[in-house]
């Protein structure tokens, strides 16, 4: 369902798209919505193809941060709530790799795993 007052941009390299602020992925012409798919991690993607017809399947977050957000030489999108499925512009930032794998409670389940695996291998 398409959401009311939504802005939408053109997604470069892949002019048949467009990308909404909700992370909304439609064709231009048709309008028609496309379903994201998880993959990977738990992120959404879809599968989009270029003018010459090779589809390639593309992050809906990265999608939503580089049509909306200004990239001020950063290589990575966090999303601030940890919710890998909400790809709204308000959730997203650039970042770097060290600050990404640090945010959140995500250190802290890789510190706990660490510990988990260290204590078996003493067994």
């Amino acid at each position: 369902m398409e959401k009311q007052w939504t802005i939408y941009r053109t997604i470069k390299g892949y002019e048949r798209y467009e990308i909404s602020i909700h992370g909304q992925v439609r064709n231009r012409i048709t309008k028609r919505v496309l379903k994201p798919f998880l993959i990977g991690a738990g992120y959404e993607a879809v599968i989009l193809s270029d003018k010459n017809k090779v589809k390639k399947t593309l992050y809906v977050h990265q999608l939503v941060a580089k049509a909306f957000i200004n990239n001020p030489g950063l290589p990575e999108i966090n999303h601030i709530d940890e919710v890998k499925t909400n790809n709204h512009i308000s959730n997203l930032e650039w970042c770097t790799r060290a600050y990404n794998c640090r945010y959140g409670t995500r250190g802290q389940r890789i510190s706990r795993s660490r510990k988990r695996t260290e204590a078996l291998a003493r067994l």
